[in-house]
């Protein structure tokens, strides 16, 4: 598999995002957007989330790879979105 290390490296970032996810839902809790949007600590968990968001994507990205024979051609039109 030439994508080996993309594979891995796909793996350990998904954990990663979803572990700041729940870190993220953790410092913010219940409160409402607006009102944690206004205090100046708002911006170091939205960061952190935004770097979840994008680990995340990286990890699907990498389960594709990893599955792209097995899902076919219906499989890459439904990843792609054409």
């Amino acid at each position: 598999m030439p994508y080996r290390g993309l594979v891995r490296w796909g793996g350990v970032s998904a954990l990663l995002g979803m572990l700041s996810l729940v870190l993220y839902s953790i410092v913010v809790g219940g409160d409402s957007l607006s009102e944690a949007a206004t205090s100046a600590t708002f911006f170091r968990p939205s960061g952190a989330q935004l770097l979840a968001m994008l680990l995340l994507t990286f990890g699907l990205v990498a389960l594709y790879v990893w599955q792209a024979e097995a899902f076919g051609r219906s499989g890459s039109r439904g990843f792609s979105w054409r």
